[in-house]
């Protein structure tokens, strides 16, 4: 187990992209921004290749944040008419451009990038795309994932709510107050 410095420097190396999110249809659905990272060109190729490795959901227009290892990394967004966190052929798409490449490296940032999802901008895919499913990673993919990929997230309470109460805490909550003082 880490100490919480080590900790701290492992996720400070880590580089930061965020940024805001919005999408010009009116349509109310889940905008979804995808990360991408550039996959090894193959011998004799000349197009890049991208592979998901994490994605970012939001309600409606807002921030977006990913934390990832060293390498080339670009994001694409897409508004989710069918809210099923697939990629349609029909729904509005933001595709890779060169402006949202980011060569990472330890511990660099790319803040405040704005995305706009067009009404218009289609995807260059013939069928659905489910960018939720996990994919078993080689070891040798251990480090094309992002922080939020092993990122436990919860729920946000109050202290006013009734489970941080005495009465309400006479239980196991408590007791670990008690233990540790």
């Amino acid at each position: 187990m880490f100490h919480v410095k080590e900790q701290q420097a492992r996720i400070d190396a880590l580089c930061e992209m965020s940024g805001t999110v919005s999408a010009e249809g009116q349509e109310e659905a889940p905008l979804v921004v995808v990360l991408l990272r550039r996959a090894q060109v193959a011998e004799g190729g000349s197009r890049p290749s991208w592979r998901i490795v994490d994605h970012f959901v939001l309600e409606g227009a807002g921030p977006w944040q990913f934390r990832a290892s060293a390498a080339d990394y670009a994001v694409a967004a897409f508004q989710d008419l069918s809210h099923d966190l697939k990629l349609q052929p029909d729904e509005p798409y933001l595709s890779v451009h060169e402006s949202r490449l980011f060569k990472c490296r330890s511990g660099e940032r790319y803040p405040e990038v704005a995305l706009s999802i067009p009404a218009s901008g289609r995807a260059p895919v013939s069928e659905a795309l489910d960018i939720s499913k996990l994919v078993a990673r080689a070891i040798d993919d251990q480090l094309a994932i992002s922080l939020a990929q092993v990122t436990a997230v919860g729920e946000l309470a109050q202290l006013g709510d009734e489970r941080f109460s005495m009465a309400g805490g006479r239980g196991w909550a408590m007791a670990a107050v008690r233990f540790s003082v």
